[in-house]
């Protein structure tokens, strides 16, 4: 009898081994498949790009020593509504200037935070400058985004 209990304790180990190492690969992708913030470029270049997508691609440029960049990540940029966004509309990146200082000198980045909406076919169509509120945030994100139709907003903002 002991022999027995002892296979079954080793196969319930293994069970709930497996079952930990799938939950922990479904967390670390879940927010890609959630939409969230990829953290990186061509990652989310890509999925901006994929043909059942064909999403704007919004390109947040931050830094940890940044004050106003670290106000918008607490209550902007993880809250329900910009998530949702990026959950449908768009597809949103977060880039550390600091690491990637080829794309602050490509998109011309001056000030942080910033950010740059760039269209499927690859052109920038709107740019910010400075900490946003997170229903100005929210707002530019529903006019770049696209719409429900599967095509993106015409309308083009001026540079800041």
């Amino acid at each position: 009898v002991g022999g027995r209990e002892e296979k079954e304790s080793a196969v319930t180990l293994t069970y709930i081994r497996v079952a930990g190492c799938l939950c922990a690969l479904f967390l670390m992708s879940a927010p890609a498949m959630a939409g969230g913030w990829e953290h990186d470029y061509e990652t989310a270049l890509n999925r901006a790009r994929a043909r059942a997508s064909e999403r704007p691609l919004l390109i947040h440029f931050h830094a940890d020593w940044c004050g106003p960049c670290r106000s918008m990540e607490r209550n902007v940029l993880n809250t329900a509504e910009v998530l949702s966004a990026l959950t449908t509309n768009i597809v949103g990146v977060k880039v550390k200037s600091d690491v990637r200082r080829d794309l602050v000198r490509r998109y011309k980045i001056r000030t942080l935070p910033s950010d740059v909406i760039i269209s499927p076919d690859g052109k920038a169509v709107h740019r910010t400058s400075g900490a946003a509120s997170r229903s100005g945030y929210v707002a530019t994100l529903k006019r770049f985004g696209r719409s429900s139709h599967g095509s993106m907003s015409t309308s083009v903002a001026p540079s800041l």
